[in-house]
C-alpha cells in the first residue's frame, strides 16, 4: 500500500489496523472507521512524536553550486520561508498539531546528535530575506525585481545594459 488513499481504504474495509497517513487525511480516515460511535477521534488517531525511524520532510540545498554556493543568497531563501505556516498548513488537525520545526541536518530522534550548539530556528523574515538576496545579487551580478517592481542585485549591470541601447 503506497499511496494514502489506499492506506485509509485498507484501513476503513478492516484490511489493516494500523496505518500512517499524513495529518491531511485523518478526517477521511477517522470518518472511515467502522466503530467511531464507540471511539473517540483521538482515541483512534494517536500523535506519537518524533521517534526514531518516523519520516520528517526538509529542504536541502547543494551547496557546491550556484546559487546555493553562496551563503547570502541560502539565507535569503531561509528567511523568506515561513515555516510556521507550513508547519500548521501540513501537520495541524482537530486541534493538535502532529509535527515540529526542527533545526537539522539530523532529526530530534537522535538526542545525542541533534543541535549540540543549540542553534535557533531561522526567523520569517521578508526584509532580511531580501537583504541577503541583494547581496548575493550585487556578489554573483544578478538582479531581481520584487512583486512591487523594485530591482535589488546587480542594478549597475542592469542599469548599463539600458543605457548603452541607441
Amino acid at each position: 500500500m503506497g499511496y494514502p488513499t489506499e492506506r485509509v481504504e485498507a484501513f476503513a474495509t478492516n484490511q489493516a489496523q494500523v496505518s500512517f497517513v499524513n495529518p491531511e487525511y485523518f478526517g477521511q480516515m477517522y470518518q472511515a472507521y467502522n466503530y467511531k460511535q464507540y471511539y473517540s477521534f483521538n482515541q483512534i488517531i494517536k500523535n506519537w512524536g518524533i521517534t526514531a525511524g518516523s519520516g520528517f520532510n526538509y529542504v536541502s540545498m547543494n551547496t557546491q553550486i550556484y546559487p546555493t554556493n553562496n551563503n547570502d543568497f541560502r539565507l535569503a531563501v531561509v528567511h523568506a520561508i515561513n515555516y510556521t505556516q507550513l508547519l500548521y498548513e501540513s501537520y495541524y488537525y482537530n486541534g493538535t498539531l502532529y509535527g515540529a520545526n526542527y533545526v537539522g541536518p539530523i532529526n530530534p530522534a537522535f538526542p545525542e546528535y541533534y543541535n549540540p550548539g543549540n542553534l535557533s530556528l531561522y526567523s520569517y523574515n521578508t526584509k532580511l530575506a531580501e537583504y541577503y538576496l541583494n547581496l548575493a545579487g550585487q556578489q554573483e551580478n544578478f538582479s531581481v525585481t520584487l512583486p512591487n517592481g523594485t530591482v535589488i542585485g546587480d542594478n549597475l549591470n542592469r542599469l548599463q545594459s539600458i543605457t548603452s541601447r541607441p
